[in-house]
């Protein structure tokens, strides 16, 4: 697929210097503007097509998890979040499963977990934003375990692109 390059707001260019990302870079620097800059219209409004930021805003909200796990979407006690992890289908469904589905938050008492988390099918990239309007360093620490997750340490472009590509990574 061949991604809209992002010409506004902080990726205009600036004296000279190229700032343009495309949105699945930005959904891995800064997904908290992603889905700010996508309440506001402003993706549209300012010539992305309305197709690829449909397309990124589900896909961002539905990535596939590991094989045989479900994702504990963890918070703060000030609703800030701190990342995701993930846990096998069983455990959830055993332990917890009046958290799946995200509606309700609980800390975990059998690993004496203090951290309140809910447990979703997917990972969630705008969880953060979900639970706080303002949550850079959430939305960081999500766009940090997602690497992770993936195995990959530093997001270039092609490498943002061909995982927001490929539609088996979404459920």
């Amino acid at each position: 697929m061949d991604w809209t390059l992002v010409k506004f707001g902080q990726y205009r260019n600036i004296e000279g210097k190229k700032r343009n990302k495309t949105l699945p870079e930005i959904l891995f620097h800064d997904a908290d503007w992603f889905f700010w800059a996508y309440e506001q219209g402003a993706l549209v409004r300012n010539g992305i097509p309305k197709d690829e930021v449909e397309l990124m805003y589900y896909r961002a909200r539905r990535i596939k998890p590991m094989k045989g796990c479900y994702v504990n979407h963890f918070l703060y006690y000030d609703d800030t979040s701190w990342g995701f992890s993930f846990i096998s289908i069983e455990e959830a469904k055993k332990y917890h499963s009046d958290l799946i589905g995200g509606g309700t938050f609980d800390k975990d008492y059998n690993n004496w977990d203090s951290t309140y988390r809910t447990i979703l099918q997917f990972i969630d990239l705008s969880f953060p934003r979900q639970q706080k309007e303002y949550d850079k360093k959430g939305c960081k620490e999500f766009a940090n375990d997602l690497k992770d997750f993936l195995g990959i340490k530093r997001i270039s472009r092609k490498s943002a692109e061909k995982f927001f590509s490929n539609e088996d990574n979404f459920i």
